[in-house]
C-alpha cells in the first residue's frame, strides 16, 4: 500500500529533483518486489504512472481504510500467504497514523 497527501507543511512532497529521485528508486524497488501496489489518497495519481511504467499492478482507491480493506482482500484471492506491506512513500494524516492499527485489526481472519 503506498499514498498519502501530496502537501506537507512546505510545498509539494518530492517536488526537488532530489526527492524525485528518490521516488523513483523507491518505484523501481517497489517493482523488484511487489505483486501487486494498492495505491490511495491524493498522492494516487501520481504514482501509478511511476509504477506502471515499471509494469506494476496498481489498484487505486480513496483512502487508507479503502487500501487496508483492498489490501486484505487481493492478498487472500492470490491463495498462498502473501505479505502486505505499508510503505506510503508520502506523508499520512495523523488521523490515519492513529487508527491504522484498529484498520488492520478489522481486517484480520
Amino acid at each position: 500500500m503506498a499514498g498519502g497527501l501530496n502537501h506537507a507543511g512546505g510545498g509539494l512532497v518530492h517536488a526537488a529533483p532530489e526527492e524525485a529521485e528518490l521516488l523513483e528508486r523507491a518505484c523501481d524497488e517497489i517493482a523488484r518486489a511487489a505483486v501487486a501496489v494498492i495505491v490511495f489518497g491524493e498522492a494516487a495519481p501520481r504514482l501509478v504512472p511511476l509504477l506502471e511504467r515499471r509494469r506494476v499492478e496498481t489498484v487505486t482507491v480513496d483512502d487508507l481504510q479503502a487500501a487496508v480493506v483492498v489490501a486484505a482482500r487481493e492478498a487472500a484471492a492470490r491463495g498462498e500467504p502473501q505479505t502486505v506491506v505499508f510503505s506510503p512513500l508520502f506523508p499520512v494524516s495523523l488521523e490515519d497514523r492513529a487508527r491504522f492499527r484498529s484498520l488492520l485489526d478489522d481486517e484480520a481472519p
